[in-house]
Protein backbone atom coordinates (compact mmCIF):
# COMPACT_ATOMS: atom_id res chain seq x y z
CA UNK A 1 0.00 0.00 0.00
CA UNK A 2 1.08 3.62 -0.33
CA UNK A 3 0.69 6.02 2.05
CA UNK A 4 -1.28 9.13 1.47
CA UNK A 5 -1.70 12.05 4.19
CA UNK A 6 -4.84 13.78 3.86
CA UNK A 7 -4.66 17.29 5.38
CA UNK A 8 -7.24 19.07 6.76
CA UNK A 9 -6.51 22.82 7.99
CA UNK A 10 -9.02 24.12 10.84
CA UNK A 11 -10.41 27.32 11.91
CA UNK A 12 -13.26 27.31 13.80
CA UNK A 13 -14.92 24.50 11.37
CA UNK A 14 -16.98 22.43 13.76
CA UNK A 15 -19.94 23.58 11.93
CA UNK A 16 -19.01 21.27 8.72
CA UNK A 17 -15.47 19.01 10.08
CA UNK A 18 -17.33 16.20 11.40
CA UNK A 19 -18.57 15.61 7.94
CA UNK A 20 -15.29 16.07 6.03
CA UNK A 21 -13.84 13.98 8.92
CA UNK A 22 -15.95 11.14 8.05
CA UNK A 23 -15.76 11.58 4.32
CA UNK A 24 -11.92 10.77 4.68
CA UNK A 25 -12.08 8.17 6.96
CA UNK A 26 -14.68 6.17 3.93
CA UNK A 27 -11.98 6.00 1.40
CA UNK A 28 -11.39 2.86 -0.40
CA UNK A 29 -7.47 3.47 -0.01
CA UNK A 30 -7.13 2.86 3.57
CA UNK A 31 -3.44 3.95 3.84
CA UNK A 32 -3.96 6.71 5.02
CA UNK A 33 -2.72 9.40 7.63
CA UNK A 34 -5.55 12.04 8.32
CA UNK A 35 -3.75 15.25 10.10
CA UNK A 36 -5.96 18.11 11.27
CA UNK A 37 -3.72 21.36 11.94
CA UNK A 38 -6.46 24.06 14.18
CA UNK A 39 -5.56 26.98 14.05
CA UNK A 40 -6.32 28.30 17.22
CA UNK A 41 -10.01 28.01 16.57
CA UNK A 42 -12.71 29.59 19.14
CA UNK A 43 -15.24 26.86 18.78
CA UNK A 44 -15.09 23.09 19.47
CA UNK A 45 -13.26 22.30 16.03
CA UNK A 46 -10.25 21.52 18.46
CA UNK A 47 -12.06 18.94 20.63
CA UNK A 48 -14.35 17.31 17.91
CA UNK A 49 -11.11 16.33 15.67
CA UNK A 50 -9.18 15.12 19.25
CA UNK A 51 -12.63 12.73 19.64
CA UNK A 52 -12.54 11.53 16.52
CA UNK A 53 -8.58 10.94 16.82
CA UNK A 54 -9.71 8.91 19.82
CA UNK A 55 -11.57 6.84 17.72
CA UNK A 56 -9.09 6.24 14.66
CA UNK A 57 -5.82 6.05 14.96
CA UNK A 58 -5.41 7.19 11.39
CA UNK A 59 -6.22 10.22 12.91
CA UNK A 60 -3.91 12.80 13.95
CA UNK A 61 -4.35 15.99 15.87
CA UNK A 62 -1.52 18.23 15.76
CA UNK A 63 -0.04 19.98 18.69
CA UNK A 64 -2.03 23.14 19.71
CA UNK A 65 -0.33 26.72 18.98
CA UNK A 66 0.09 28.92 21.24
CA UNK A 67 -1.43 31.88 18.54
CA UNK A 68 -2.80 32.08 14.77
CA UNK A 69 -0.60 31.49 12.06
CA UNK A 70 -3.43 32.16 9.57
CA UNK A 71 -4.34 29.85 6.13
CA UNK A 72 -1.27 29.78 4.82
CA UNK A 73 1.23 29.02 7.38
CA UNK A 74 -1.02 26.60 9.18
CA UNK A 75 -0.71 24.67 5.45
CA UNK A 76 2.35 24.90 5.41
CA UNK A 77 2.97 23.65 9.12
CA UNK A 78 0.40 20.15 7.70
CA UNK A 79 3.16 19.98 4.81
CA UNK A 80 5.99 19.95 7.13
CA UNK A 81 4.14 17.39 9.56
CA UNK A 82 2.88 14.43 6.73
CA UNK A 83 4.56 11.91 6.62
CA UNK A 84 2.77 10.05 3.16
CA UNK A 85 4.76 9.99 -0.56
CA UNK A 86 1.66 11.94 -1.90
CA UNK A 87 -0.67 14.84 -0.27
CA UNK A 88 -4.12 15.11 -0.26
CA UNK A 89 -5.92 18.32 1.44
CA UNK A 90 -9.21 18.41 2.41
CA UNK A 91 -10.47 21.80 3.69
CA UNK A 92 -12.73 22.29 6.53
CA UNK A 93 -16.14 22.85 4.98
CA UNK A 94 -15.46 20.04 1.60
CA UNK A 95 -16.47 16.54 1.43
CA UNK A 96 -14.34 13.66 -0.86
CA UNK A 97 -16.22 11.19 -2.55
CA UNK A 98 -15.19 7.62 -1.47
CA UNK A 99 -12.90 6.54 -4.13
CA UNK A 100 -11.45 9.53 -4.33
CA UNK A 101 -8.07 8.73 -3.75
CA UNK A 102 -7.93 5.50 -4.61
CA UNK A 103 -9.05 7.07 -8.28
CA UNK A 104 -6.57 10.05 -8.21
CA UNK A 105 -3.88 7.92 -6.83
CA UNK A 106 -4.17 5.30 -9.67
CA UNK A 107 -3.83 7.95 -12.43
CA UNK A 108 -0.65 9.63 -11.00
CA UNK A 109 1.14 6.22 -10.87
CA UNK A 110 0.36 5.45 -13.85
CA UNK A 111 2.43 8.72 -15.44
CA UNK A 112 6.09 8.60 -13.38
CA UNK A 113 6.01 11.93 -15.20
CA UNK A 114 2.62 13.32 -13.35
CA UNK A 115 2.98 15.57 -10.62
CA UNK A 116 -1.06 15.94 -9.50
CA UNK A 117 -4.06 14.29 -9.78
CA UNK A 118 -7.47 15.89 -10.30
CA UNK A 119 -11.06 15.84 -11.38
CA UNK A 120 -14.68 17.17 -11.67
CA UNK A 121 -15.50 18.71 -8.56
CA UNK A 122 -19.52 18.80 -7.54
CA UNK A 123 -20.71 22.17 -5.75
CA UNK A 124 -22.94 21.61 -2.65
CA UNK A 125 -24.78 23.98 -0.21
CA UNK A 126 -23.99 24.25 3.25
CA UNK A 127 -26.95 21.58 4.15
CA UNK A 128 -24.72 19.52 1.18
CA UNK A 129 -27.49 19.71 -1.37
CA UNK A 130 -25.92 19.59 -4.51
CA UNK A 131 -26.00 22.52 -6.27
CA UNK A 132 -25.79 23.42 -10.25
CA UNK A 133 -22.68 23.21 -12.41
CA UNK A 134 -20.84 26.37 -13.04
CA UNK A 135 -18.83 27.19 -15.75
CA UNK A 136 -15.37 26.77 -14.04
CA UNK A 137 -17.02 23.35 -12.33
CA UNK A 138 -17.72 21.82 -15.98
CA UNK A 139 -15.86 18.65 -16.93
CA UNK A 140 -12.68 19.55 -18.64
CA UNK A 141 -12.60 15.92 -20.34
CA UNK A 142 -14.92 13.04 -21.24
CA UNK A 143 -12.63 10.61 -20.42
CA UNK A 144 -9.44 10.22 -18.49
CA UNK A 145 -6.66 11.83 -19.62
CA UNK A 146 -3.19 12.58 -18.84
CA UNK A 147 -2.37 16.19 -20.07
CA UNK A 148 1.09 18.47 -20.44
CA UNK A 149 1.46 20.48 -17.65
CA UNK A 150 2.52 23.63 -19.51
CA UNK A 151 -0.69 23.79 -21.46
CA UNK A 152 -2.91 23.22 -18.56
CA UNK A 153 -1.38 25.95 -16.98
CA UNK A 154 -1.45 28.69 -20.24
CA UNK A 155 -4.80 27.42 -20.28
CA UNK A 156 -5.62 28.83 -17.06
CA UNK A 157 -3.74 31.98 -17.49
CA UNK A 158 -5.34 32.72 -20.55
CA UNK A 159 -8.64 31.82 -18.90
CA UNK A 160 -8.08 33.56 -15.30
CA UNK A 161 -9.80 30.05 -13.89
CA UNK A 162 -8.93 27.95 -11.66
CA UNK A 163 -9.58 24.85 -14.09
CA UNK A 164 -7.28 22.61 -12.28
CA UNK A 165 -9.65 23.33 -9.06
CA UNK A 166 -9.60 23.83 -5.37
CA UNK A 167 -7.36 21.88 -3.13
CA UNK A 168 -9.45 19.46 -1.90
CA UNK A 169 -10.14 18.46 -5.78
CA UNK A 170 -6.31 17.64 -6.06
CA UNK A 171 -3.90 14.83 -5.23
CA UNK A 172 -0.02 15.29 -5.67
CA UNK A 173 3.27 13.86 -5.45
CA UNK A 174 5.00 14.73 -1.60
CA UNK A 175 8.41 16.75 -1.36
CA UNK A 176 8.07 18.64 -5.16
CA UNK A 177 7.99 21.98 -3.45
CA UNK A 178 9.11 22.62 -0.17
CA UNK A 179 6.84 23.43 2.17
CA UNK A 180 7.72 26.98 2.94
CA UNK A 181 7.53 28.27 -0.64
CA UNK A 182 4.05 26.49 -1.30
CA UNK A 183 1.85 29.96 -1.80
CA UNK A 184 4.99 32.31 -2.57
CA UNK A 185 5.94 33.59 -5.75
CA UNK A 186 8.71 36.32 -6.65
CA UNK A 187 8.75 37.04 -3.32
CA UNK A 188 4.83 37.40 -2.78
CA UNK A 189 2.25 35.19 -0.40
CA UNK A 190 -0.60 34.37 -2.41
CA UNK A 191 -3.84 34.47 0.13
CA UNK A 192 -6.68 34.59 -2.96
CA UNK A 193 -4.90 31.83 -5.30
CA UNK A 194 -2.19 29.96 -3.59
CA UNK A 195 -3.66 26.94 -5.16
CA UNK A 196 -2.84 28.18 -8.96
CA UNK A 197 0.60 29.30 -7.76
CA UNK A 198 1.36 25.71 -6.33
CA UNK A 199 -0.34 24.05 -9.40
CA UNK A 200 1.96 26.26 -11.78
CA UNK A 201 4.77 25.19 -9.78
CA UNK A 202 3.78 21.58 -9.72
CA UNK A 203 3.02 21.29 -13.31
CA UNK A 204 6.02 22.81 -14.80
CA UNK A 205 7.85 20.34 -17.19
CA UNK A 206 5.50 17.78 -15.67
CA UNK A 207 2.20 16.03 -16.26
CA UNK A 208 -1.19 16.12 -14.55
CA UNK A 209 -3.90 13.29 -14.55
CA UNK A 210 -7.42 14.49 -15.10
CA UNK A 211 -10.70 12.46 -14.83
CA UNK A 212 -13.95 13.71 -15.21
CA UNK A 213 -15.47 11.52 -12.40
CA UNK A 214 -16.64 13.84 -9.60
CA UNK A 215 -14.76 12.39 -6.89
CA UNK A 216 -14.74 16.15 -4.61
CA UNK A 217 -17.63 18.38 -3.53
CA UNK A 218 -16.90 22.03 -3.00
CA UNK A 219 -18.96 23.39 -0.40
CA UNK A 220 -20.49 27.37 -0.71
CA UNK A 221 -21.80 28.84 1.85
CA UNK A 222 -21.92 32.53 3.65
CA UNK A 223 -19.26 31.99 5.61
CA UNK A 224 -16.29 31.82 3.41
CA UNK A 225 -13.31 33.88 3.32
CA UNK A 226 -13.86 34.20 -0.40
CA UNK A 227 -16.95 36.27 -0.50
CA UNK A 228 -14.86 39.31 1.66
CA UNK A 229 -13.95 42.17 -0.41
CA UNK A 230 -10.70 42.06 0.58
CA UNK A 231 -10.10 38.28 -0.75
CA UNK A 232 -11.79 39.25 -4.06
CA UNK A 233 -9.50 42.29 -4.98
CA UNK A 234 -6.26 40.96 -3.49
CA UNK A 235 -6.57 38.13 -5.84
CA UNK A 236 -7.37 39.95 -8.46
CA UNK A 237 -4.01 41.88 -7.55
CA UNK A 238 -2.21 38.31 -7.84
CA UNK A 239 -3.35 37.00 -11.47
CA UNK A 240 -1.72 39.93 -12.62
CA UNK A 241 1.42 39.32 -10.91
CA UNK A 242 1.15 35.92 -11.81
CA UNK A 243 0.49 36.23 -15.26
CA UNK A 244 4.41 38.56 -15.34
CA UNK A 245 6.12 36.01 -13.60
CA UNK A 246 4.70 32.82 -15.27
CA UNK A 247 6.93 33.45 -18.05
CA UNK A 248 9.92 32.09 -15.22
CA UNK A 249 8.26 28.75 -15.33
CA UNK A 250 8.05 28.53 -18.91
CA UNK A 251 4.68 29.22 -19.49
CA UNK A 252 3.18 31.25 -22.20
CA UNK A 253 6.13 31.30 -24.19
CA UNK A 254 4.01 32.13 -27.56
CA UNK A 255 3.24 35.55 -27.47
CA UNK A 256 -0.41 34.98 -28.63
CA UNK A 257 -1.25 33.22 -26.02
CA UNK A 258 0.90 35.72 -23.28
CA UNK A 259 -1.19 38.59 -24.85
CA UNK A 260 -4.56 36.81 -24.36
CA UNK A 261 -3.41 36.35 -20.55
CA UNK A 262 -2.35 39.66 -19.71
CA UNK A 263 -5.36 40.92 -21.25
CA UNK A 264 -7.64 38.88 -19.35
CA UNK A 265 -5.84 39.68 -16.36
CA UNK A 266 -6.40 43.49 -17.30
CA UNK A 267 -10.12 42.95 -17.24
CA UNK A 268 -10.39 40.94 -14.35
CA UNK A 269 -8.14 43.76 -12.56
CA UNK A 270 -10.92 46.74 -13.88
CA UNK A 271 -13.51 44.83 -12.06
CA UNK A 272 -11.55 45.01 -9.00
CA UNK A 273 -11.16 48.90 -9.36
CA UNK A 274 -14.60 49.11 -9.47
CA UNK A 275 -15.50 47.13 -6.29
CA UNK A 276 -12.11 48.91 -4.68
CA UNK A 277 -14.12 52.01 -4.87
CA UNK A 278 -15.01 51.56 -1.48
CA UNK A 279 -11.46 50.06 -0.56
CA UNK A 280 -9.04 52.74 -1.30
CA UNK A 281 -6.45 50.75 0.63
CA UNK A 282 -5.93 48.57 -2.27
CA UNK A 283 -5.56 51.05 -5.18
CA UNK A 284 -1.62 51.63 -4.81
CA UNK A 285 -1.18 47.63 -4.72
CA UNK A 286 -3.74 47.21 -8.03
CA UNK A 287 -1.91 49.88 -9.80
CA UNK A 288 1.67 48.53 -8.81
CA UNK A 289 0.68 44.86 -9.98
CA UNK A 290 -0.61 46.53 -13.25
CA UNK A 291 1.78 48.27 -14.68
CA UNK A 292 4.40 45.44 -15.50
CA UNK A 293 1.37 43.38 -16.62
CA UNK A 294 0.14 46.45 -19.00
CA UNK A 295 3.44 47.28 -20.00
CA UNK A 296 4.77 44.07 -20.96
CA UNK A 297 2.64 44.10 -23.78
CA UNK A 298 2.32 48.23 -23.95
CA UNK A 299 -0.80 47.87 -23.20
CA UNK A 300 -1.59 51.27 -21.49
CA UNK A 301 -3.08 53.05 -24.12
CA UNK A 302 -5.61 50.78 -24.54
CA UNK A 303 -6.21 49.89 -21.34
CA UNK A 304 -9.89 50.67 -19.44
CA UNK A 305 -10.39 54.11 -18.62
CA UNK A 306 -10.32 53.73 -15.01
CA UNK A 307 -6.65 51.51 -15.15
CA UNK A 308 -5.39 53.90 -17.16
CA UNK A 309 -6.67 56.85 -15.32
CA UNK A 310 -5.28 55.16 -11.92
CA UNK A 311 -1.47 54.14 -13.71
CA UNK A 312 -1.47 58.04 -14.89
CA UNK A 313 -2.27 59.37 -10.91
Amino acid sequence: MTLVSVLIPVYNGDTFLAAALESALRQTHHDLEILVGDDCSTDTSRELAEAYAARDPRIRVLPALERNLGAPRNQIRLHQAARGGFIKPLLQDDLLAPRCVQTLLAGLRADETAALATSKRGLIDASGQRLPDQPWTAALTDGDVHADGIELGDAMLRSNANLVGEVTTVLYRAGLVPPEELWTLDGHEYRGNGDIVLWLKLLAGRHAFYTPNELSFFRQHPGQASHRPDIIIGGSIEWARMTVAARGFGYLSDPAAELAAHTQAAATAERAFQLAAGHPEFLPQLSDALGPLLARVELLSSAPPVIAETLAG
